[in-house]
């Protein structure tokens, strides 16, 4: 690749390694800072695209942050491999068509407008450097989704454009050479000039009131990509259709100004659930940074977009928050002390709670709440009074709460063991805590997962936020039972199993006896780890991370589609899941959705 300045094109279906020791095209042996096998380029089998450093000596860095392992690339990201640098853009013109794959491949070029510059940060909140919108393709001003001309032929199932692909515009500093590569899908070139690089992209700042969702599009899930990096996490929004179908593939990112966390050791670290949360009412999205000890919040516009509000994000009232829950104009903040990357093992961790004020900026207030080192707190769960608010710890102890206008106060018997009845005698006391926890709609009732001996424990509560325990009921197929929903009707329970990446169903006819209807096994691999309804609650949307080691790399990362059927069972259909676009060793999670109103 030495010599005079020049650019080639070629098609990539597979993999394209950069190094000083590999053959062809991605020979960079001039560059002494590069390793041999330093880095590689590819695609994921929805179309993603990524960059992987190879644990190469001096690093592979995405817009100057140092990676570790893979990375999604989107149009306008600048990688630096030893001396050359390499930046990817779009690229428009062929009309020709592939033959169709096994899902239909979705290239970076096709993302939808993201965020807008950030706001100001307010006194007082962790201070940040600006976050530049990424580039996207071309669309509307008005925000995403981009409007469609009635014109325009819509996109079929299970074909890609050759014309959208990437550009890889790889400029070797040291020796004055530049060529260009046509990273693609199939098996056609596209012909594109290395100066089209500049001029095929643009920004597209989301506006409130923007067009309407397109008519096919029923809602918007969101789910945190959980980068631990700095200033690298953020909110992935995916457009569903009906039946929640999420072909053709079409991901906002926004920016939430802080890290996220990392672990898989199952040490405990993404234990945790509402790590976002969506205030329907107030139009606004709430997402933890675990690893910044801060929150994020959004407005929420019609079209889906998001925008951050004003001096976003906010101090969180202790160390890695995890979960967040709303009751009115109250935000409640569960503290884990536990980012899986920082040492917090000495850091008590803490439940705080905030004002939520007209423009969506948090002020907290009232006491707060703190536990011992180590108990690893996992929810802010609130009830449908409004006023009841609960946590499990997985150092033990289930721990609820009275919110009233000052605050939180502990309930009449918090914290509280769980029952011993629930455990094989003998049994480390280690492993007895639950995880997960669901309010029945119509009864004063809670249904916590008890993921070690994989059960559900059924406890009642009170006005005083007093726990009475009824009874414990085996959740015959699951392996750690963590995750659990109630229909709105209270008639059927759900839980996401983390340890075999089934999901179980249960009748609630008795509401006091969870009784077994079906354990659903999941197509691929992962770890079941959050889920919620749709607002019609015709289906659950699941996201099941690599977030243990029982998953091998490049598994798990999926966006799962389950359907209701009348009677209250599962069905996954053909098209679930997709593919989460982030790091191999990245664990993304939380969810919230959005639908049409």
């Amino acid at each position: 690749m030495s010599g005079a300045a020049g650019g080639m094109d070629i098609p990539l279906e597979g993999e394209f390694v950069v190094g000083r020791g590999e053959e062809g095209i991605g020979n960079l042996r001039e560059d002494p800072e590069l390793s041999r096998r330093h880095a590689r380029f590819y695609y994921t089998d929805d179309g993603v695209l990524l960059v992987e450093d190879l644990q190469s000596t001096n690093g592979t860095f995405v817009n100057d942050r140092r990676i570790q392992g893979a990375r999604v690339l989107r149009p306008g990201d600048r990688v630096r491999l030893g001396m050359a640098t390499a930046e990817v853009a779009e690229l428009v013109g062929s009309d020709d068509r592939t033959e169709p794959r096994t899902r239909p491949p979705a290239p970076a070029a096709t993302l939808p407008p993201t965020p807008v510059a950030p706001a100001p940060v307010a006194q007082g909140t962790v201070a940040q450097g600006p976050v530049a919108p990424t580039p996207v393709a071309p669309g509307p001003a008005g925000g995403w989704p981009p409007a469609r001309s009635p014109a325009a032929p819509r996109p079929r199932a299970g074909r890609s454009r050759a014309g959208l692909g990437v550009l890889l515009a790889l400029v070797l500093i040291a020796g004055a050479a530049v060529a260009g590569y046509l990273v693609g899908h199939g098996t056609s070139k596209t012909k594109v000039a290395t100066e089209a690089v500049a001029s095929t992209r643009t920004v597209v700042s989301p506006q409130s009131g923007g067009p309407a969702l397109d008519p096919d599009v029923q809602g918007v899930v969101y789910i945190e990509s959980n980068v631990a990096e700095p200033d690298a996490n953020s909110v992935l929004a995916f457009e569903y259709r009906t039946a929640g179908e999420l072909h053709p593939l079409r991901i906002a990112e926004y920016r939430t100004g802080g890290a996220g966390s990392a672990d898989l050791t199952d040490s405990g670290v993404l234990d945790a659930d509402q790590h976002l949360w969506l205030d329907t009412e107030k139009s606004l999205l709430f997402a933890v940074n675990q690893g910044s000890d801060t929150i994020a919040v959004f407005h929420v516009h019609a079209d889906g977009s998001l925008e951050a509000v004003a001096g976003s994000p906010f101090p969180s009232g202790g160390k890695a928050p995890a979960s967040v829950g709303v009751s009115g104009d109250t935000l409640i903040v569960t503290n884990k002390a536990q980012d899986g990357v920082r040492d917090l093992g000495h850091v008590a961790p803490t439940y705080a709670t905030f004002h939520i004020g007209s423009d969506g900026a948090l002020a907290q207030f009232g006491p707060v709440i703190s536990a011992p080192p180590g108990n690893s707190p996992t929810d802010a769960m609130v009830a449908p009074n409004g006023t009841f608010v609960m946590s499990t710890e997985e150092g033990g102890p289930f721990r609820a709460f009275v919110l009233g206008p000052g605050g939180l106060m502990q309930g009449a018997n918090s914290p509280l063991q769980p029952d011993p009845s629930i455990f094989p005698r003998g049994l480390d006391r280690s492993k007895r805590w639950g995880l997960g926890i669901s309010a029945s709609p119509t009864h004063n009732l809670l249904y916590i997962g008890m993921a070690t001996v994989n059960k559900i424990a059924v406890y009642g509560y009170d006005d005083s936020g007093k726990l009475t325990f009824i009874r414990a009921v085996a959740a015959p197929g699951a392996e750690l039972p963590c995750w659990t929903l109630v229909s709105k009707l209270g008639t059927r329970l759900y839980t996401a199993n983390a340890g075999n990446n089934t999901m179980s169903v249960f009748d609630l006819t008795d509401p006091t006896t969870p009784k077994p209807l079906q354990t659903l096994h999941l197509h691929g691999d992962g770890n079941p780890w959050d889920i919620r309804f749709d607002p019609t609650q015709r289906m659950i949307f699941l996201i099941d991370p690599r977030a243990r080691m029982n998953v091998p790399p490049g598994h798990g990362q999926g966006l799962h589609t389950l359907l209701i059927n009348p009677d209250g069972t599962l069905t996954e259909p053909s098209y679930s899941p997709i593919t989460v676009p982030v790091g191999l060793n990245v664990n993304p999670f939380g969810m919230a959705v959005l639908g049409r109103s």
